[in-house]
């Protein structure tokens, strides 16, 4: 074969094929280095916004909160829950406690839940009108126990009088 005069033969035709191949490839590894690899489907949480979420054991239902948004892990077993209101703790199947918090990480197989950021829970149907403040408290449903490590406030009603008081300072 000849361009421009110049005789050119298979050896100069293999190397420009080579340099060829060569720059296609290094251009589409460094092209490929800029974009992030998607996580593989199955592999990515689960978010949600805006709904009502329940745990449930067999038949009994244990807790259920409205929620602002949701990210469950991608295998369905624990997720952050944020913008809890309208929460209700069930403990031997019966209305206990209404829960509302700024964010709740849940176990959807042992329905146990740890509230965290402003939390406030009113006990229900109680003649004194318990209700608490903390930043901090859990749920193990296994125990049917709330736990609140440190209570910032702790309000109940004098049933004659019908007037609150503070019971953490007896005011």
């Amino acid at each position: 074969m000849r361009i421009r005069g110049k005789r050119i033969g298979g050896r100069e035709i293999a190397i420009a094929i080579a340099v060829a191949l060569g720059i296609w490839l290094v251009a589409g590894f460094v092209i490929a280095g800029f974009v992030p690899v998607p996580a593989p489907p199955g592999l990515q949480p689960i978010v949600l916004k805006g709904g009502h979420v329940q745990g449930s054991k067999i038949a009994t239902k244990s807790w259920s909160f409205e929620y602002k948004r949701a990210q469950l892990s991608p295998d369905g077993t624990t997720g952050i829950i944020e913008g809890i209101s309208n929460g209700i703790v069930l403990r031997k199947g019966k209305p206990y406690a209404r829960v509302s918090a700024e964010s709740i990480n849940v176990n959807t197989q042992t329905l146990d839940f740890t509230a965290i950021g402003k939390v406030h829970i009113e006990r229900i149907k109680d003649p004194e009108k318990h209700s608490f403040d903390t930043d901090y408290a859990v749920w193990n449903n296994g125990l049917e126990e709330l736990t609140m490590p440190q209570l910032l406030s702790h309000r109940a009603c004098d049933a004659q009088s019908g007037n609150y008081f503070d019971r953490l300072s007896n005011r």
